[in-house]
């Protein structure tokens, strides 16, 4: 009986650490680092575009330069242009402040299911593969659209920036 509540205890003693400890991650996994660009790199640039979609939410379409947005890879070799990094990275995806996904592409789709009545604000940033946020002069390259919905429908986009 002994050995069975030694089990018992450990099991809610390990139980109880994780439900403790998953808030924690979860504000852990949203602060990112960040990279300032170096004087040796191009800088990017990102705008942010978004149209209705005909079925539901819209379609938004990052228009990035002087940066190659994909999936993460082993063995990227560095591009130059004109004796300049081009940088290699991904983007993310945050709805009222909230991070949504990574975008590893220039096209993503937003559901209806992901925004809320009224105005929603959609912002993308730009990040390196190890996830830091990537800076300017402090300042994180991002763009961002305002989407009104009225009656579950996407009914106004206005681009922010």
């Amino acid at each position: 009986m002994n050995v069975f509540l030694s089990y018992k205890q450990k099991f809610l003693t390990c139980s109880l650490l994780v439900l403790l400890s998953t808030p924690v991650l979860a504000m852990k996994v949203h602060q990112h680092m960040s990279q300032e660009i170096s004087v040796g790199s191009l800088i990017p640039t990102l705008v942010l575009k978004a149209k209705v979609d005909a079925v539901s939410g819209l379609n938004l379409i990052l228009n990035t330069q002087k940066i190659i947005i994909g999936y993460p890879r082993e063995n990227i070799q560095a591009e130059y242009i004109d004796g300049k990094l081009l940088l290699n990275g991904h983007a993310h995806l945050f709805i009222n402040g909230n991070k949504i996904q990574r975008i590893y592409g220039a096209y993503v789709h937003v559901p209806n299911s992901l925004l809320k009545e009224g105005d929603n604000l959609l912002q993308v940033t730009l990040n390196s593969h190890r996830h830091e946020n990537i800076l300017v002069n402090g300042k994180i390259i991002s763009s961002t659209v305002k989407a009104t919905v009225v009656e579950g429908r996407v009914i106004q986009i206005k681009s922010i920036d």
